[in-house]
């Protein structure tokens, strides 16, 4: 069961999951709340950044070579130093060679 709030309105959803294995009600917690924690840190900007859910790659290995790629990018731009945004900071890749550069060629 999740319990939300956004700007004051309140939302209650339950979820059921199907697992192979017998987990114990704390361990069934933990798993669930870290799979959100990956889905809301990562694939949810993936979607918003990358527009990945509206990606029509579907020759062969593409898809899955298209999102390595797309993962690849994202982290590099999160770990770029500079306090914008990841969808600013590759704006500013776009029009801005030197920019672009320091963010492929930079070793972190």
């Amino acid at each position: 069961m999740r319990d939300r709030s956004v700007k004051g309105k309140g939302s209650y959803e339950t979820s059921y999951y199907i697992c192979t294995d017998n987990l114990s009600l704390e361990l069934a917690g933990t798993a669930t709340r870290k799979h959100w924690h990956i889905e809301n840190q990562q694939h949810w900007a993936l979607d918003v950044i990358f527009k990945e859910d509206e990606q029509q790659i579907y020759a062969g290995d593409s898809a899955l070579n298209m999102a390595c790629c797309r993962r690849f990018v994202q982290n590099l731009f999160r770990k770029s130093s500079g306090n914008l945004s990841v969808p600013r900071k590759m704006n500013k890749a776009v029009w801005d060679q030197d920019y672009r550069a320091s963010i492929l060629f930079t070793s972190y």
